[in-house]
């Protein structure tokens, strides 16, 4: 995992005090977005985990608790690629709370499938973008 990079660009925002001390997520930036994305990719094949199970679960989970019979955006594309259905979704989605429970889920799926210690690495990672996405 590559993780966080403490550059000087966000050194100065912090000594400036660009840096807010409340957090509150009523919009998820696109920036942010992609980080997320490329956090939970970097994971799952990291841990040569079954990541397409992993989608397909997450996605069964969100339609279950959306009422919906799938997230695609293409709902007449015959792929069923659950990873890219899900991060497309994270994606585009224009709910953010949304993007919150996909997060969250990950989360609590990797920490209950014996993955702790990586789990919480990683999302002190993301913890960490979501600290940066707030100016």
């Amino acid at each position: 995992m590559i993780g966080v990079f403490d550059l000087f660009s966000k050194r100065q925002s912090t000594l400036r005090g660009e840096v807010p001390d409340v957090y509150v997520y009523d919009d998820i930036p696109q920036k942010l977005r992609v980080q997320i994305i490329h956090i939970i990719q970097s994971f799952t094949k990291k841990e040569h985990y079954d990541h397409g199970n992993f989608f397909e679960t997450l996605h069964q989970v969100l339609c279950k608790e959306y009422g919906v019979f799938t997230l695609k955006q293409n709902k007449w594309d015959d792929d069923y690629n659950y990873e890219k259905i899900i991060l497309e979704y994270l994606l585009k989605t224009d709910d953010f709370e949304h993007v919150l429970d996909i997060v969250e889920i990950f989360y609590k799926y990797f920490y209950n499938n014996n993955k702790k210690d990586l789990t919480e690495e990683t999302f002190s990672e993301i913890n960490h973008r979501f600290k940066e996405s707030v100016k």
